[in-house]
């Protein structure tokens, strides 16, 4: 099914296109349903770039149509990364089953956004400012060693649960808190992509070093992977931190309309492509971190139960 159903391709068709694929676990078969070219998905994750390749490689053939590619990009998306996918964005093909004209539209806007870094004048004419308006939080922070990571899918209620629960006696290490502090997060569509290295360098090596060395109580918001968290965490409770999780869950459908919501009432812009990809890493932070004997309490919250008791 990850091509058009009603045909089937011998590979040695597109063993022509790099006589390397066989030497990389594909086998010569004809595609059918829950196979393209004999790949496993497990063989594939082995070697994303060959199968980014291949991948369009096909779809430059016709072998891969418009009409299944929303199909097949929800069942790979753990492995396309949209960066990818630059060739379909700037066609104006829809990626998701969520897609609308708007989102389209700010997905195209979003590839040719400039990137910042730390050469960009934008970090040189701001950083001291960020850095002392952050460092002047601390002194109403606690330094009692508490770190609570809040993870859960975009817009599934994390900044609301910190703003009623946490603020004031955690620091809120939020990168987009960073973002804001930029004229072009306000100026360019309010894009994620951006400003988001940047941002993360500021936060990670030259704000929150000072607030771990000062022991500070730390709320850390975060969509990322277990492999993510668990490389944040270490170091954190190496040095005597206690450490909770928060997992906020949240279905994939509540999570795309509330940022599609946010985005039309003129809060920042996420591509629901995003969502896809992390809604099958973060399931999986609860389990992976209680295994790993890193985090010294797990609380799960139901989204929607989450929301409705501040937003009645």
């Amino acid at each position: 099914m990850l091509v058009n159903l009603n045909n089937t391709m011998n590979f040695q068709y597109v063993s022509k296109y790099n006589k390397n694929y066989s030497q990389s676990g594909l086998q010569h078969t004809s595609f059918n349903g829950g196979k393209c070219c004999g790949i496993q998905q497990g063989k594939i994750a082995k070697d994303k770039n060959i199968f980014h390749s291949l991948f369009e490689f096909l779809y430059s053939k016709n072998l891969i149509t418009d009409k299944n590619i929303i199909f097949i990009l929800e069942k790979f998306c753990k492995i396309i990364k949209i960066s990818n996918l630059s060739y379909l964005i700037r066609k104006g093909i829809p990626l998701t089953r969520f897609d609308t004209p708007e989102i389209i539209e700010n997905r195209i806007k979003c590839l040719n956004a400039k990137i910042y870094d730390t050469q960009s004048m934008e970090y040189k004419e701001n950083i001291d400012s960020i850095l002392k308006k952050e460092f002047s939080k601390l002194d109403r922070i606690p330094n009692d060693k508490k770190f609570v990571i809040v993870a859960g899918l975009p817009a599934c209620g994390k900044t609301t649960l910190i703003d009623n629960e946490f603020a004031g006696d955690f620091y809120i290490a939020d990168l987009d808190i960073i973002k804001k502090y930029f004229p072009a997060y306000n100026s360019e569509g309010k894009d994620l992509n951006n400003l988001h290295e940047l941002s993360r360098h500021i936060l990670y090596h030259e704000i929150m070093p000072k607030v771990v060395k000062q022991g500070k109580n730390i709320v850390f918001p975060t969509t990322g992977t277990s492999k993510y968290v668990k490389e944040i965490i270490a170091p954190i409770k190496s040095i005597g931190y206690n450490v909770e999780l928060i997992y906020i869950q949240c279905s994939v459908e509540h999570s795309v309309k509330s940022i599609i919501d946010r985005f039309k009432k003129g809060g920042r812009y996420m591509d629901p492509y995003y969502v896809l990809q992390r809604a099958y890493y973060i399931k999986k932070i609860p389990l992976d971190l209680k295994k790993s004997k890193l985090v010294d309490k797990v609380t799960m919250i139901n989204s929607e139960s989450l929301l409705s008791k501040w937003h009645k």
